[in-house]
């Protein structure tokens, strides 16, 4: 089947970044916040010396990313956005934690408590639960236009998961 060409094909829809930034200003509306921040050292051949900020940026650009950092002190906060959270959203979010201490625009803040936190639309009881216990903060929160995405899904992927005998 051939692909619709650039003028057929569906608009791109970012419901997960309009989601984090309208928590952020909800929840945070005097924090400074960066979003889709790329995390960890900037690993090149090229030496890094002898680079200006703005090739160093694009150099930078292959690290992993969150999807907000807010900032500055008293503490740092990665927030992770996922309409429907799952399992590994926990481990990513540790992840993040450890890159950010690493990286080089946020070197100046590498001694600030860093705190992490998973937004999500469906509530999800084990992701729940796995956060407690990581020390995550877990928002289930939503918008009209998060809520009209994810009414647009199957129906199954509406509705809170079963915690399946978790605890």
């Amino acid at each position: 089947m051939p692909q619709p060409r650039g003028d057929e094909r569906k608009p791109r829809e970012e419901p997960e970044a309009e989601f984090v930034a309208a928590y952020v200003d909800t929840f945070y509306p005097n924090r400074r916040a960066i979003f889709r921040v790329s995390l960890g050292a900037i690993e090149t051949e090229l030496p890094t010396e002898e680079l200006t900020a703005e090739e160093m940026a694009i150099v930078g650009r292959t690290r992993r990313w969150a999807d907000c950092v807010l900032y500055p002190p008293p503490d740092l906060v990665i927030i992770e956005g996922a309409l429907r959270p799952a399992l590994g959203d926990v481990s990513t979010l540790h992840g993040y934690g450890r890159l950010l201490k690493v990286t080089p625009e946020f070197l100046d803040y590498r001694d600030q408590l860093i705190r992490l936190e998973l937004v999500g639309c469906v509530y999800d009881p084990v992701v729940d639960q796995l956060c407690r216990e990581q020390g995550i903060k877990y928002v289930t929160w939503t918008t009209p236009a998060a809520l009209d995405y994810i009414n647009r899904l199957a129906p199954r992927f509406r509705k809170s998961p079963k915690p399946s005998g978790f605890e």
